[in-house]
């Protein structure tokens, strides 16, 4: 796969990457910054509705658990959904892969692999950029004391400078890491191994269990608990009747 050749495609996963993380960090904080509907629109873009939103899935399933408490930090949710989705998307409409069987879901756990490796990634790097964002705002507040007009000024420059920061930090991560993501899942997808395709088959099928235990452990509360058993029990008395 060779760069020009979706440079355009490329492009628009940067401005998405960017404008999702204004979103999510000093805009509306709408659903579209998380990692399921991050994917979809990926797919949206992109032509490949279903593989994307399998990613999407998996990638909220898994990271679900991990909240932002006691100096934790969530990994980027925006970055991983649009390289991983992005990343498989591309590989099956620009390498030939086939759309169907063992090869298919070889190629959306490569995405979903990207996935995780970038959002942790992104979270690692953005920690030491948006310190950077903070020194800089912290230098605007100081100097913006004086009349209310020019106060109001200041704050609405440190808001613009803000929301400018998080969009060119995610576009220009994601323009970088999309080619990296899809090269190496070119090479990587070149295998003609069966026992490569089936074992990334079963890794991909597996990653579902993986987001059932980050749904236990999220909900797995004293005060809530019981309900998390008590919709099971429905939902196998519901199977049983089925």
């Amino acid at each position: 796969m060779s760069l020009p050749f979706f440079i355009d495609e490329l492009i628009l996963l940067s401005l998405l990457g960017g404008l999702l993380a204004v979103d999510e960090r000093v805009g509306w904080q709408s659903l579209l910054s998380q990692p399921l509907f991050a994917g979809a629109v990926v797919g949206l873009l992109l032509g490949n509705l279903w593989v994307a939103v399998r990613i999407g899935t998996i990638l909220e399933l898994v990271w679900l658990s991990v909240m932002p408490m006691r100096a934790t930090r969530r990994p980027d949710g925006v970055m991983g959904a649009i390289v991983g989705a992005g990343t498989a998307c591309l590989l099956l409409k620009h390498t030939g892969d086939p759309g169907a069987g063992a090869r298919f879901l070889f190629v959306e756990s490569i995405g979903v692999l990207f996935g995780l490796i970038t959002g942790e990634l992104s979270g690692w790097v953005g920690r030491w950029a948006y310190s950077v964002r903070e020194h800089r705002l912290g230098g605007f507040i100081m100097r913006g004391q004086g009349t209310e007009a020019r106060l109001t000024s200041r704050l609405s420059l440190c808001s613009f400078y803000s929301a400018g920061f998080y969009f060119i930090v995610q576009a220009g991560m994601i323009f970088i890491l999309v080619p990296v993501a899809a090269t190496l899942g070119e090479l990587i997808t070149a295998v003609d191994s069966e026992g490569a395709l089936e074992g990334g088959g079963w890794w991909l099928e597996l990653a579902w269990a993986v987001g059932a235990a980050s749904l236990i452990h999220l909900y797995w509360q004293k005060h809530v608990n019981r309900y998390l058993i008590l919709f099971a029990g429905i939902v196998l008395v519901l199977l049983w009747f089925k």
